[in-house]
């Protein structure tokens, strides 16, 4: 939670509820306005900033390279459409 470029709350919020036009929903799309309600932090102000991070596993690729060592080849594109900044 970011508060005028300051960070005002670090860490995991779980998420209690969201709600779209008066009814708790699971999912909301892209876009569209929806009320949070978060179970460990209340303290918000207007213009407050959630910052989401999306984290992925994924299993690397490890190569064998010449001087016997490995290396991690990471084959991701460059920007994947519609993700990102």
């Amino acid at each position: 939670v970011l508060r005028d470029g300051e960070e005002m709350h670090v860490g995991l919020l779980d998420v209690f509820s969201i709600r779209r036009h008066r009814l708790e929903v699971t999912t909301v799309g892209k876009g569209t306005d929806c009320g949070v309600t978060f179970s460990a932090y209340t303290d918000f102000k207007p213009g407050d900033v959630l910052q989401c991070i999306h984290f992925v596993k994924r299993k690397a690729e490890v190569v064998r390279v010449e001087s016997g060592g490995m290396r991690v080849i990471d084959d991701r594109p460059e920007k994947v459409k519609g993700k990102g900044r």
